[in-house]
């Protein structure tokens, strides 16, 4: 891990490079990594440092969730915004996002299956 890195404001392109520095071979996902930006921001997070704790305490949820549903898993920034879903409550709570189509609001937000996945693997992580 870049040590420079993780010392630096987060940004669009820190957090870019960031998530390209974990995971060089996927894209980063332009259209995620905005939406985890804008979360971060809501949520406090004010260094990469701050994303790769979060990251690092998820490890193994990630690991985990991604062999159960590897097709939730097609961007660096998937990796990294599930991780912060479930290891701060915070991010969790600001990354559902709003598009307007039609003149309606549609609130997207976590998928029924990860927000079990975070609660199960929460669980069996509290037992351990």
């Amino acid at each position: 891990m870049n040590e420079k890195l993780l010392k630096k404001r987060i940004t669009k392109k820190t957090l870019r490079d960031y998530i390209l520095d974990l995971y060089p071979k996927l894209n980063p996902g332009d259209y995620f990594l905005e939406q985890t930006l804008t979360c971060l921001k809501k949520s406090g997070f004010k260094k990469i440092w701050d994303v790769h704790k979060k990251y690092l305490q998820a490890k193994t949820f990630l690991e985990i969730y991604q062999k159960e549903n590897p097709k939730y898993f097609r961007f660096g920034s998937d990796y990294i915004s599930k991780a912060l879903g479930f290891a701060d409550h915070d991010f969790r709570y600001n990354y559902g996002f709003a598009r307007y189509d039609d003149g309606k609001e549609i609130r997207l937000i976590w998928s029924r299956n990860t927000l079990e996945a975070f609660d199960r693997l929460a669980d069996k992580k509290e037992k351990e």
